[in-house]
């Protein structure tokens, strides 16, 4: 219970303050998709919060997104708010273990594109170590030729 708790507590100051996010299976939209390049900001991701660097994290993000947690609630933050709400997390935590996969990307059109995915996280936080796993669904747009995160759903 206490694990659970403590990881919805990271989720929670995540949302609230800033709206967070952080390889597996990749469903294709097929053809000549850019399935690659969708999964390619993922991977990035997940290198970013494991070396807790807060630029290549926050560069995957459009200038303006949306955060929603599991209960529907909806947060727009900007790229600078949700800088400093993981600056926050990493001066109080630690993930040795953030992993996004079951990836399963969805195009809708050439400029957009929906990722379904399984964020199985190892967090250190207030003197303990707790594990989770949820499931997200982000929202992507190519903007200037870049695929940036505009829209993430905690769903499970």
């Amino acid at each position: 219970m206490r694990r659970v708790v403590l990881v919805g507590l990271v989720l929670l100051v995540c949302v609230s303050v800033a709206g967070c996010t952080g390889g597996g299976g990749i469903g294709s939209g097929g053809g000549t998709l850019p399935t690659a390049e969708v999964s390619a900001v993922f991977d990035q991701i997940e290198q970013a919060v494991i070396a807790e660097d807060v630029e290549a994290l926050v560069w995957n993000f459009a200038y303006e997104s949306t955060a929603v947690d599991l209960y529907g609630n909806s947060l727009t933050v900007s790229r600078e708010v949700l800088k400093e709400g993981w600056e926050y997390l990493f001066a109080v935590s630690n993930f040795p273990v953030y992993q996004i996969i079951d990836r399963q990307i969805v195009f809708h059109g050439s400029i957009e594109a929906t990722v379904t995915a399984t964020v199985n996280m190892t967090v250190y936080m207030f003197g303990e170590w707790n594990s989770s796993t949820s499931v997200y669904r982000w929202a992507l747009r190519r903007v200037d030729g870049r695929w940036l995160i505009y829209k993430e759903e905690q769903l499970a």
